[in-house]
Order: structure tokens, then C-alpha cells, then sequence
């Protein structure tokens, strides 16, 4: 594998930790502290500043996206016939990244109670902020409402840790959305006796922080299923 000097995100413009060649592909591996790890073709970093230019939003935009496509632990490859969709979809507003990075928190393997240093440039992309203001606005905003616990800054980051406050707030989330996905698993499965992956692995998101082994039982068997992997 060839290594291409280090240089600058073509996403986010943060300074990468390492970029390589993608062995056998006309696209290379970004390794990014904000957007993270990811593919782009070649002809897509070509094209790049044009989406630039036509969307004042689109750097923040496809570095969120991208972000949310490293959710199930691989690295993606970002082709040029993917950016349209990923910039039709607005970035979050301010409440929904305060939900964003507490769901953020309190999914990591971080233990609980265990204090975090957050900025823009590491974990701006998590909630798709724009500015160093606007990431630091949602933070200490959450901070005020007892959702996170601060421990001090330095070197502009601010350690926190999610509360008790915080995890009670997340899980009232990932039951909304739970509720939200069972009701669209039924209406794709019409009648039929199956659950869709996307159910399956939000239960799976909650049980890592919430959800006890007899609780799980419980929510096995009432969708139906012997034992869940």
C-alpha cells in the first residue's frame, strides 16, 4: 500500500491523521479526526469543491453523513453518485444534536461516569455542528440542563460525562424510536412473521446500556424470537 503524504481532509479540511492509496481502486483511504475513517473515488475528490460551491452546507453536510455511515464499524466508499442524496438531507437542528451526542456518549464503549474531551474538530461531525460555536453552544447547553456533567477545559475541550439525568434522557429516546421502528417493520412486513434488521440492532443499541438480561428475554420473546445473536 502506498502512503500519500499526509494532508489535509478534502471533506472538512481537518489535518489528516494518514491517507492512503485504496489497493486496486482509483480512490483513496482518508483517516480524518472528524470525519473518520472512509473511501473517496478519485473522481468524486475531483468534483468535490463543485458540490462545495453550489451548497454553502456541504462540507458540514457529507462530513456528518459520512460520519453516520461508520456506524456499523466499516469504512465506507463515498462515490460521486452519492453526494446528491446525502446533500438533500438537512443537517440536524439544535435540539437533535444535543440527542445526537448524548446517544453519542452514552453508546460508547467509554465506562459510565467516565469523563470525555469533547471538540469540533474530533466530534463536530457527530452531530453535523458548523462552527466551533455552534458544537460548543450544544454542549454546554446540555451541560446547563444536567443532561452532561462537566469535569474543566483545557486546551479547548471540555470534559464531560453523560448524567444520570443524561442516560435517563437517551433511553426516552431510543424507546421513541423504537416504538417509531416497530410500527414501520410491521407495515414492511405486512403480516408476515419477521422483524427487520434495523429493529434488531436498535434493541441491540439500547440492551448495551439499558436493558438487563431478563429484560432482554422479555423483549426476545415478545417479537417472536427464540434467541437473538
Amino acid at each position: 500500500m502506498t502512503t500519500i503524504p499526509s494532508l489535509r481532509c478534502p471533506v472538512c479540511e481537518n489535518l489528516l491523521k494518514l491517507s492512503t492509496q485504496t489497493p486496486g481502486l482509483d480512490a483513496t483511504r482518508y483517516d480524518c479526526p472528524r470525519c473518520g475513517e472512509f473511501n473517496l473515488t478519485g473522481s468524486l475528490v475531483q468534483q468535490l469543491s463543485r458540490f462545495f460551491e453550489n451548497d454553502k452546507e456541504a462540507c458540514w453536510k457529507l462530513s456528518h453523513a459520512i460520519f453516520k455511515l461508520q456506524e456499523n464499524g466499516q469504512v465506507p466508499m463515498v462515490k460521486t453518485h452519492d453526494i446528491p442524496s446525502m446533500l438533500e438531507s438537512p443537517l440536524p437542528s439544535p435540539l437533535k444534536q444535543g440527542d445526537l451526542l448524548i446517544q453519542w456518549l452514552a453508546e460508547s464503549d467509554n465506562e459510565i461516569g467516565k469523563f470525555v474531551p469533547l471538540e469540533d474538530k474530533t466530534h463536530g461531525a457527530i452531530i453535523g455542528a458548523t462552527s466551533l460555536n455552534g458544537f460548543n453552544w450544544v454542549v454546554l447547553d446540555l451541560i446547563e440542563k444536567g443532561l452532561l456533567k462537566k469535569s474543566h477545559e483545557l486546551l479547548g475541550r471540555i470534559h464531560v460525562a453523560v448524567s444520570m439525568k443524561g442516560l435517563e434522557h437517551c433511553k426516552a429516546i431510543l424507546s421513541k424510536q423504537s416504538d417509531e421502528a416497530m410500527q414501520h417493520s410491521a407495515m414492511e412486513s405486512s403480516g408476515k412473521d419477521e422483524v427487520l434488521p434495523e429493529v434488531i440492532d436498535l434493541f441491540a443499541r439500547i440492551s448495551k446500556v439499558f436493558i438487563t438480561d431478563h429484560e432482554r428475554k422479555a423483549i426476545v420473546l415478545n417479537l417472536g424470537k427464540e434467541d437473538v445473536k
